[in-house]
């Protein structure tokens, strides 16, 4: 059996929509659009987009990648030395630095790991709050646990969208 993926707009809950990312300080966004809500999206920004300027992405913080046996070796070598070393939390800079000159480490060959983003948790498809409703709803006349509010668990998920014959892009 073919199945066939229809994206509908987050907005109208019509066929035939595309994803639309952007970005609003910090933030990214994205939002399933028609052709007409992308091109009404666009001229409300418009004004914005032509009195801005392009900016490239920022970089994250970098964070210097070692394990925890490490980092309380940096710390006891600082509490020995003078340094006002805590047990928890980020090594100072001051630190550091004077950790890895008193070692002979090339700060500039150590190795950098980007600084985690928060996550959201698990990717959950995008839906309306009555469209939840309607899976939750489902689910409790078919046995599953279906709670009042939260997130829908992907067993409940996958099995609605089998039973009706959707094929949700994960």
């Amino acid at each position: 059996m073919a199945k066939r993926s229809v994206v509908e707009s987050d907005l109208s809950k019509r066929p035939n929509a595309a994803t639309v990312t952007f970005a609003v300080g910090d933030e990214w966004y994205e939002i399933d659009l028609t052709a007409k809500e992308r091109r009404e999206f666009e001229a409300d920004l418009k004004k914005y987009v032509q009195a801005g300027r392009r900016a490239e992405p920022r970089k994250q913080r970098q964070v210097p990648e070692m394990t925890p046996e490490e980092r309380e070796t940096i710390r006891a070598w600082g509490r020995d030395n003078g340094f006002n070393a805590q047990g928890m939390g980020r090594i100072s800079k001051e630190l550091q630095a004077a950790y890895d000159e008193a070692h002979g480490i090339d700060t500039a060959s150590r190795k950098a790991a980007p600084k985690p983003r928060r996550s959201a948790g698990p990717e959950v498809p995008a839906m309306t709050p009555e469209e939840r409703e309607t899976i939750r709803a489902w689910g409790r006349d078919n046995g599953f646990n279906a709670q009042g509010k939260g997130r829908i668990s992907k067993e409940l998920q996958a099995a609605y969208d089998e039973a009706h014959g959707i094929a949700r892009e994960r």
